[in-house]
């Protein structure tokens, strides 16, 4: 008697664990056919049962329910979890968690994750391509959902948010790439952009800047962003000294040389700034925008001194107006050199020939102005020329 109640008890245990894989079953069959209430009712009772909710089979279900769920065109089946594609996930990653990477089971649910985030990706693009930034938007958030680490989707979140004038979650979405280790000098220019144009946060703009130069030491655009921010927000004096403590440390690096040279031409120190760029230049022959900015300064130099005789009147321009253009023609022969090794540095820049036709019209040199003028034509530049 004792045995029987023994098996019999066995055998109550083993029918309610089939009855609970078969609750799995039954949930996954329901699925198939698109009964999704039934299928619902049936896996949720399998999740918290003790027998299955340590089954990666049983998460797997509820990940396959739910995404139906999600998806579904029946709003009375969206109705019944609103958060389906959330607890969708939930129960995939749980998949995941309990089942060997070996395993079929980690195969198809790694197949499903991948399913879901292209749809998203591809209806995002879609929606993108038409304007659509809104749609777009809420597509490529979902694609941060499926996959929070995927650097593709959080780029085109970003992106996209940025086009619709969505800074906030912009700026969100860029720093989470940063927190999964990208990062691109685009990137750090946005978030920039963001602060300075939407936020007017000068200070944390600069925050970012700072991150960016670490990081990309070498960009032009980054360099003068700070060395503006520092010049808006009054800390002129911050910038020179580090630029300076810089210099003393690497004297040969010509980077350093041309940014403070950059820094006082904003704040009107011409002189030196002349002499940086010098330097820069001597240490780096071919570079452009050092070599350019020496011709522009003698350049305008040369300007200010035809302005000043333009505006004498007559008595006093007959006296003095004289040593003043012979002032302008010196500057502008001083920037010649430097306009003509720019244009040797980089022989397809046309501002550099528009330039140089300016100063050898002033200069007369005729033959030159016809010279350059044929290389603005073949770079597809210029008007017609007379």
């Amino acid at each position: 008697m004792k045995n029987l109640t023994f098996i019999l008890i066995l055998s109550m245990f083993a029918l309610a664990t089939h009855a609970q894989n078969s609750a799995v079953t039954k949930a996954s069959t329901a699925q198939t056919k698109g009964e999704l209430d039934k299928a619902k009712q049936y896996i949720d009772e399998a999740i918290v049962h003790e027998k299955t909710k340590g089954k990666g089979k049983t998460w797997y279900t509820k990940g396959l329910v739910y995404e139906s769920i999600a998806f579904s065109d029946n709003a009375d089946y969206k109705a019944l979890a609103p958060d389906a594609l959330e607890q969708s996930l939930e129960a995939y990653q749980k998949t995941l968690s309990m089942e060997k990477e070996s395993s079929v089971l980690h195969f198809q649910t790694t197949q499903r994750i991948e399913t879901i985030w292209g749809n998203f990706l591809n209806q995002g693009a879609d929606l993108y391509q038409k304007g659509d930034f809104a749609g777009a938007l809420e597509a490529f958030s979902k694609t941060v959902m499926v996959k929070p680490k995927d650097t593709t989707g959080l780029i085109y979140a970003a992106i996209t948010a940025q086009q619709d004038k969505k800074f906030d979650a912009a700026e969100k979405y860029y720093n989470q790439l940063k927190e999964v280790n990208y990062a691109s000098p685009d990137m750090y220019k946005s978030l920039i952009y963001i602060q300075r144009a939407h936020h007017k946060d000068n200070d944390k703009a600069l925050t970012y800047i700072k991150e960016a130069r670490e990081l990309y030491p070498e960009d032009k655009d980054l360099m003068t962003e700070e060395i503006n921010v520092l010049i808006i927000t009054e800390r002129v004096e911050e910038a020179t000294q580090k630029l300076t403590e810089a210099i003393e440390r690497e004297p040969s690096n010509p980077n350093l040389h041309y940014n403070l040279a950059f820094l006082y031409d904003q704040v009107g120190e011409t002189d030196k700034s002349y002499e940086l760029y010098k330097k820069a230049v001597e240490l780096k022959p071919d570079y452009f925008d050092a070599v350019f900015n020496l011709a522009v300064i003698n350049f305008n130099q040369a300007a200010e001194k035809l302005k000043v005789a333009n505006e004498m009147d007559l008595k006093t321009y007959q006296k003095e107006g004289q040593k003043y253009i012979d002032e302008a023609n010196a500057k502008f022969e001083e920037a010649v050199p430097y306009f003509e090794k720019a244009h040797e540095i980089n022989p397809n820049d046309t501002s550099v020939l528009e330039n140089l036709e300016l100063i050898y019209k002033r200069l007369k040199k005729f033959d030159k102005v016809e010279e350059v003028q044929g290389k603005i034509a073949a770079l597809g530049g210029g008007a017609e020329q007379k």
